[in-house]
């Protein structure tokens, strides 16, 4: 009897042990995922500096708003006009589907604009890592391992403490670009795509497609899977009405050739920003070793028969992953997505798409797990390494954000290699502990 109270006695002890280390965790979760939060919102929400690229969407909506074309010469002198700075946009390379954000954000002033569209895209950042932790979760069950250890938010606090810290997302944030919006749209387009809701995929392809060299490949990719077509021609058709302001402004025909007009010549249009040194991945990589400058649509031209070739070999190797159909398309979206990150011409800011990939390391086999998680880890503060290999002063380091690029290019290569591996043997789950 005695034994028996004793025993109980320690089991109390135990679990009142347990009880404070599980309330410990919980709070250092909450402390943590607010902190990464409040450092993010501090560098860009709040910080007072100018988010230069967010005067494109404003100017140009600014523009449409008072029956003007954005596509035409006198964007850059409006923008002076407008800005009394030198530092105004140069051209509009955006499609005419941007015209329902850009005249909504225009109708507010451009400070208020600017805050708002900061705002935006951090709360689109914070329910992009709740839609990927899902994800992750659903890569468990489906691999047949106990999600339970991932099933509480305190795990999810720290993939948001990544993204947050993410040299990336400060990136995009503090500049005001669509990479944010990109991270969104992969994340809720792999959710629609694995849990098969065709309503998610359209609105996925209708925000994807603002920036079409990561729509049109994954369009393609949606369209020539399972039961895609669908989903992706409707979006197709609320991307061609969102641009009947623009159309009605200038005329379809001429309003299309303009813009295919400027992103021709997009690397042209501001040449250090968009010149190859300063690109990621494979871009990156070709420069290193050539000097010829491959054109942008020739990437997404790529990029596009490479997400073709997956959804037909999808199609094709029912059970490839070793799982069922919702494991088999996880795994083929989560490693579309990392390769056209690293195919893409991209800049350091895009990098943050890579976060909707993030399932594949619950998937894959802990050798090329280990190899992907390096160059995740290697890229996270790319911005805090680029000092230090400026002053190796190489051709491929000759500015910081050349030897930024540089440091990412390296980190994708790393996770490509990671992928190239889990390929090569075969299998997307982990081995065995």
């Amino acid at each position: 009897m005695k034994e028996a109270v004793l025993t109980a006695q320690r089991r109390i002890e135990g679990w009142g042990e347990t009880a404070l280390a599980d309330k410990l965790a919980t709070a250092g979760a909450a402390l943590l995922a607010a902190l990464s939060v409040f450092y993010i919102a501090s560098k860009s929400i709040f910080s007072g500096s100018e988010a230069f690229e967010f005067k494109y969407f404003w100017l140009a909506g600014k523009i449409w708003n008072d029956g003007g074309n954005p596509y035409d010469e006198n964007y850059q002198e409006i923008g002076r006009a407008v800005f009394e700075s030198a530092q105004a946009p140069l051209h509009w390379v955006y499609p005419p589907n941007w015209a329902p954000v850009s005249t909504t954000l225009a109708r507010l002033d451009y400070n208020t604009a600017e805050w708002v569209w900061q705002f935006m895209n951090l709360v689109l950042i914070v329910a992009g890592v709740s839609i990927v932790w899902r994800l992750c979760v659903m890569a468990r069950e489906e691999a047949a391992f106990s999600p339970d250890a991932l099933r509480t938010w305190r795990p999810a606090a720290l993939l948001l403490a990544y993204v947050c810290f993410f040299a990336a997302t400060d990136l995009t944030l503090h500049n005001g670009q669509t990479s944010a919006l990109m991270f969104f749209g992969l994340a809720l387009c792999a959710y629609g795509f694995v849990r098969e809701k065709p309503l998610l995929i359209t609105v996925a392809i209708v925000i994807l497609m603002l920036k079409p060299q990561v729509g049109v490949p994954v369009s393609a990719f949606i369209f020539l899977s399972k039961n895609g077509a669908r989903p992706v021609l409707i979006a197709a058709a609320i991307v061609i009405a969102s641009g009947a302001q623009a159309f009605l402004i200038a005329g379809f025909s001429d309003t299309i050739t303009l813009f295919l007009e400027r992103m021709a010549a997009y690397e042209s249009n501001d040449p250090m920003a968009n010149s190859s040194i300063r690109m990621t991945g494979v871009r990156n990589i070709i420069h290193l070793f050539s000097s010829a400058e491959t054109p942008m649509m020739a990437y997404v031209a790529v990029a596009a028969l490479i997400a073709s070739a997956a959804a037909l070999f999808l199609r094709a190797r029912e059970g490839f992953s070793g799982g069922g159909a919702t494991l088999d398309r996880l795994v083929a979206f989560c490693g579309l997505t990392t390769v056209l990150v690293f195919l893409l011409p991209l800049h350091s800011n895009d990098l943050i798409m890579l976060v909707a990939a993030a399932p594949l390391l619950f998937l894959v086999p802990w050798g090329p797990g280990l190899v992907i998680a390096a160059g995740l880890a290697l890229m996270f503060r790319s911005n805090n390494l680029a000092p230090l290999l400026e002053r190796i002063d190489l051709n491929a380091t000759s500015g910081y954000f050349a030897a930024m690029a540089f440091v990412e290019t390296i980190a994708l290569t790393l996770c490509i290699a990671g992928l190239a591996a889990v390929v090569w043997s075969g299998t997307s789950r982990r081995l065995a502990s």
